[in-house]
């Protein structure tokens, strides 16, 4: 019986029959519908004309998303840093931005870029 893994996008229901939308297909039941928008599901599922009928829908659990490791390697911040003031002094040259206020924009766009 061929199976859809995915996240699902939409539910659209009805009296007595839902569909279920997981990676641009669409997918039909009967009763009330098991799942809510953003569920990760498995759908076993079985042809029937034009439609793709559930026989068995299940939520799983969301793979886990990697996050790289902190970088702890002073010299690529160091010039991370220096970058950032470059890019400061550059959108503030001309203006009457004190230092302070520069160092705390660099210190937000260095947060923003590199964290």
């Amino acid at each position: 019986m061929p199976s859809e893994t995915g996240i699902v996008d939409t539910i659209t229901p009805r009296d007595k029959t839902y569909s279920v939308a997981v990676n641009k297909q669409w997918f039909g039941g009967f009763g009330k519908c098991p799942v809510n928008k953003g569920d990760s599901v498995e759908i076993e599922w079985k042809q029937k004309g034009d439609f793709k009928n559930i026989v068995k829908m299940q939520t799983v659990e969301k793979p886990k998303t990697l996050t790289p490791p902190k970088r702890t390697d002073s010299l690529a911040e160091d010039i991370h840093l220096q970058v950032c003031l470059k890019a400061t002094a550059t959108l503030h040259t001309g203006s009457k931005a004190t230092p302070k206020e520069i160092a705390k924009y660099t210190r937000e766009l260095m947060t923003e870029l590199w964290t």
